[in-house]
């Protein structure tokens, strides 16, 4: 959340980025004990704040030309949105989200809960 185009820049990034790992660690450890307690269900995990900070970190590796400002500044939007990686200063692109979703395919197909097509 620290990093998102509306935060980076401000007081709060910090504390938004600690607040999410914190977040995140808690939801891995209730993840673990629900499949401890329930061994029959299947759960695949997706990393995606390593997806995002691959891509803000590495943007042309994802197809991105901008992966810090939004594509919509105030209310002209760009004439490129599959080279951003946010729609605006919160949200993913439609290029964003195809990536999000292939990702989450793969994983679930890696971890064998998903038979390919």
């Amino acid at each position: 959340m620290g990093q998102l185009p509306a935060t980076r820049n401000t007081t709060s990034s910090a504390a938004l980025t600690t607040l999410t790992q914190t977040h995140n660690q808690n939801l891995r450890r209730a993840l673990k004990v629900l499949g401890q307690q329930h061994s029959n269900i299947q759960i695949a995990i997706l990393d995606v704040g390593f997806l995002y900070r691959d891509a803000i970190n590495h943007p042309a590796k994802f197809g991105f030309a901008n992966a810090v400002s939004g594509c919509l500044e105030g209310s002209r939007a760009c004439t490129n949105p599959d080279q951003f990686l946010f729609w605006d200063g919160i949200h993913p692109t439609t290029a964003a989200h195809r990536i999000l979703a292939d990702a989450a395919y793969k994983t679930i197909q890696d971890d064998g809960i998903a038979e390919a097509p």
